[in-house]
This record gives structure tokens, C-alpha cells and sequence, in this order.
């Protein structure tokens, strides 16, 4: 329906999204029944996103093959411990679409791996190595990849869902542009495109909507159109006798019909509406549109309605619709207010903890810098303060990772190993607690976990923005303002007070 249609699916599209989903569980799971059979037989020293062709291939596996082009759009390689990732071959970089960093020189060792660019010794990037073989616009995307210090394997990752698992829905869109673009369709008249999907959006009943589709492109059972299609031998209008009963001429030629919108409260201008263009009439009523088709009572029934009895029909009926419409949102907004109060309430009931600390990140988007903040309260006061400028995240759930991260091993350093940590970025608290398959956050999840396990006391938990403003205050501060090295500090920065109360104005 986004662009104009029913929703119906491309069916081409489709299938090669169910099989894009198979070949993901080949990439998931190599350890499967079906991927060990696969690999032993299509692909033994490589994997199934790199081999070309087979000898007498089966048809299940040329069909999975068939996909490949629609998971690759979106497949990212996530770097756990490096071992099983080429440099120069696999897609590990944060871009879109992801891709493999470019190297300095023309030669290079097709067999280099993720792991050569890593210091063992202290599980951080190897600077002195990156600068010698990528080149320096790739190697702040390379930093900004978190280096796994728990041991995990490299794994993949799918762009286009936030968990980066791939779902077939993500990848129908996918295929579908694809297909799109390998065969264009040739409009050689305006398109309507815009007026269907204004229909759709309109806050009518889902009969009229449909209804107004069917007349933006013409599939009404008018006489006209039922002699085009040789399913009638006249084209005459039985309610004025005029030789040709098109859609236009019943929603807005035919006396009747102009008697009905002359006594409605919709403004008629000679030559503007109703006029002989049906896309013109359409454009001009489109949000308030009322036409409720009583046609069929003469042509059924042989009841004639007069232009008034229409009229009242339709705007009875759109009383109604909007009646129970607003029933409806008001018992939505009941609901809404009642989860709001619990919530609340389950917020205001956590048990009181001598050490808590405050994070936040801010991310304005993947190419800017990003910021992250934590402040460190001891019996409600605060008494550590930090301000941090972070190069580049994906996301800004990622951002808020790092900025937990970070704000773990300030305290660490600090001395305290008995936190509550205290965020208002709900998603992560929930991936934090639950055993959730979310690959593209595989990394940082591993770290803060291992990470926690060093406190003596560790738990975290949910506050409203409003009770996190010194430590967003602290975020944007990394973000805007440019630090030679992280801020950490007993001592508040002289600027945190000025933009905690600009923030709590707003």
C-alpha cells in the first residue's frame, strides 16, 4: 500500500526473500545437518556467499544461489576475535552498503585476516599496522569497531532490521527494488501513484478507502467498462439515458450526481469540480470524499434514491464511522495512560542504592561524531563527572552501549564495584537482561556481561530523560565540544550546569 496498490505481494520477490532466509541459516548455523551436507558437496573450502558455480548443481541449491545478490545487499561481517574474516575479501566495515576497506598498495595478501590488524596484548586496534595497509579515510570506521575481549567468534550481521537478524520482510523490500530496477516499467501517461497513496492515509472506513481505489483505477463494474470487456451490450447510464456511463460521469456528471454535490457542504466551481477529468475530481475531494455508491439500489433493486436521501446517507455515515472511531482513541489513551502509571510506578518503587550511575550517548547520525556521559552519585550526590567524544557509531543504540561500556570501567577505575547503573535507553536495559539473538550488538553485549561479572555488585536499570539530564547534558557535551582526551572528573565542567538547565527548560 506504500506505493499506491493492495498490499499484494511480488510473488519473484518473495520467494527469493524465503530463500535469502535459508542461506542466512547456512551462514548462522554452519554446524547444521543441512549445512554440512551443503558445504560437503557445493562448497568445502569456502561458504555459500562466495562460491560461483557447481558441477550438476541440484535445483534446491540453484535456487538458493538465486538469492545471494539480496542477502548481500545488507550482510555485514561482525568482528568477534578476527580469526575467520578476510581483510580485503568479506564486507566488516560500518558503511552502507557494508564493504571491505580499501588498501593502500595494488599488492596485498589475499590471506589476511581480521586478526593481523589487532594487538593481542591489549585487545585494541593496531594503529602502526592500520596505517601501513588501509588507507586513512577507513580507518576510523576500523576503530570505531569494538574488538570482542571475550573470545567470540566473527559472526554476521543484517543491515536492515536493528537486531540484525534478517527477516524475510527486510529482504522482500530488498528483492523487490531489485527487481524493480532489472525491469522497469515504462509509464507513458501520469502516473497515479500519489493519489492511491493518499487514499490509503485518509481516516475514512476501510470500504470507502477501497472504494475510491477501485475508482482511481478503474475497476468499477460501469457500463461503459463492462462493454469494453464485452460483458454488456450497451454502455447507457440507467439513470439518465446518457450513452456512456463512465466513472466519472456516475460519481460526478450525471444529474443526479451533480444534484448531490451541489446540496453538500463541498464548494463547486464551474470548470473546476466537478469537471470531465476524474482525476481532477478526485485530487480536489480527496479528504473529503463522503460518495457512498447507492447506484447499486437502482440497478438491483430498481429503488430510485434522490440527490437529498444520498446526501444524508453519506453524512450519517460518516458521523458513525467518526463516532466510534473517537470511542475507539479514547480507549486507547485510557490504555496508554494506565501502562504510563505503572511504569512510572515501577520506576519510582526501585529500592534505594548508596552508588548509582547516570550514562547517556549522543548520536546525530552515522558520520558524525557522537557523545557519551556518565555522572557517579554516592548517597544521591554526585560525585565523579564524565564527558567523552566518540568517533563513530552505527546506531545510537550502539552509542549508548559504548557510553555504558565506558561508564563501567570509569567506576571500575574509580574504586566502586557496588553499582546500580541507572539509563533511559529502555532497549538496551531489555538486551541486557534478556537472552536475545541480536547480532549487530553481539560485541558490545558480550563486553558489558563479561565486564559486569568484575563487579561485586552490579544491576541496571530504567529512568525517564527527565531524572537523566546531567548525564545527556555530559553526552552532548562529548559530541560538540572537542576533548584532547576524555573528561573524568570529581569536579562538574563549568559549562554542565548552564546546559542541564537550558535542557530541563525544554
Amino acid at each position: 500500500m506504500d506505493e499506491g496498490g493492495l498490499g499484494f505481494r511480488d510473488f519473484h520477490a518473495f520467494n527469493l526473500a524465503l530463500l535469502a532466509k535459508q542461506l542466512w541459516r547456512l551462514l548462522q548455523y554452519p554446524h547444521s545437518l543441512l549445512a554440512r551436507v551443503l558445504k560437503g558437496t557445493y562448497y568445502r573450502h569456502t561458504n555459500p556467499m562466495k562460491v560461483q558455480k557447481a558441477n550438476n548443481p541440484s535445483y534446491g541449491w540453484r535456487s538458493l544461489l538465486a538469492s545471494k545478490e539480496v542477502l548481500h545487499k545488507g550482510l555485514r561481517k561482525k568482528i568477534g576475535n578476527g580469526h575467520t574474516t578476510k581483510v580485503w575479501e568479506e564486507p566488516w566495515l560500518p558503511t552502507q552498503p557494508s564493504r571491505a576497506p580499501l588498501c593502500i598498495d595494488n599488492v596485498r595478501d589475499e590471506d589476511f585476516r581480521v586478526h593481523h590488524l589487532i594487538d593481542a596484548q591489549n585487545q585494541s586496534w593496531n594503529l602502526e599496522i592500520l596505517n601501513a595497509v588501509i588507507t586513512a579515510e577507513d580507518i576510523p570506521r576500523v576503530t570505531s569497531l569494538r574488538v570482542s575481549r571475550t573470545g567470540r567468534y566473527d559472526s554476521y550481521s543484517w543491515d536492515f532490521t536493528k537486531s540484525g537478524v534478517y527477516s524475510v520482510r527486510s529482504g522482500y523490500k530488498i528483492a523487490h527494488e531489485l527487481h524493480s530496477a532489472a525491469s522497469p516499467n515504462v509509464v507513458t501517461e501520469p502516473s497515479t501513484t500519489e493519489l492511491k497513496k493518499a487514499i490509503w492515509k485518509l481516516k475514512a472506513p476501510r470500504k470507502l478507502k477501497h472504494f475510491l481505489w477501485q475508482v482511481i483505477t478503474g475497476y468499477l463494474a460501469m457500463a461503459k467498462q463492462l462493454k469494453e470487456r464485452h460483458c454488456a451490450n450497451e454502455s447507457i447510464c440507467v439513470r439518465c439515458g446518457d450513452e456512456n456511463e463512465s466513472i466519472n460521469h456516475t460519481m460526478f456528471e450525471c444529474p443526479p450526481a451533480l444534484q448531490c454535490w451541489a446540496l453538500s457542504d463541498i464548494p463547486s466551481s464551474p470548470g473546476l469540480f466537478p469537471s470531465n477529468s476524474l482525476y481532477s475530481n478526485i485530487d480536489f475531494l480527496l479528504f473529503r470524499a463522503k460518495e457512498t455508491g447507492v447506484r447499486s439500489e437502482k440497478i438491483f433493486k430498481d429503488k430510485d434514491i434522490t440527490p437529498l436521501d444520498s446526501l444524508h446517507l453519506a453524512v450519517k455515515e460518516a458521523e458513525s464511522w467518526t463516532l466510534a472511531h473517537r470511542i475507539s482513541e479514547d480507549t486507547e489513551g485510557e490504555r496508554d495512560e494506565q501502562r504510563r502509571a505503572r511504569h512510572s510506578t515501577s520506576i519510582q518503587e526501585l529500592p534505594a542504592a548508596r552508588w548509582r550511575c547516570q550514562t547517556d550517548a549522543s548520536w546525530i547520525n552515522e558520520r558524525d561524531r557522537d557523545g557519551m556521559g556518565f555522572v557517579l552519585l554516592e548517597d544521591d550526590i554526585p560525585i565523579l563527572f564524565g564527558t567523552h567524544g566518540l568517533s563513530v557509531a552505527v546506531s545510537p543504540l550502539h552509542a549508548e552501549a559504548e557510553g555504558l561500556l565506558w561508564a563501567m570501567q570509569e567506576v571500575m577505575r574509580h574504586g566502586t564495584r557496588a553499582v546500580r547503573f541507572e539509563s533511559d535507553c529502555e532497549q538496551l536495559i531489555k538486551l541486557i537482561r534478556d537472552d536475545e539473538d541480536w547480532p549487530s550488538m553481539a560485541s558490545e553485549l558480550d563486553e558489558i556481561k563479561a565486564l559486569s561479572a568484575e563487579f561485586i555488585e552490579f544491576s541496571i536499570a530504567y529512568i525517564p530523560r527527565s531524572a537523566n539530564i546531567r548525564a545527556g547534558s555530559l553526552a552532548k557535551g562529548g559530541r560538540s565540544r572537542v576533548f584532547g582526551s576524555p573528561f573524568v572528573n570529581c569536579f562538574a565542567p563549568s559549562w554542565l550546569a548552564l546546559d542541564a538547565g537550558q535542557e530541563a527548560a525544554n
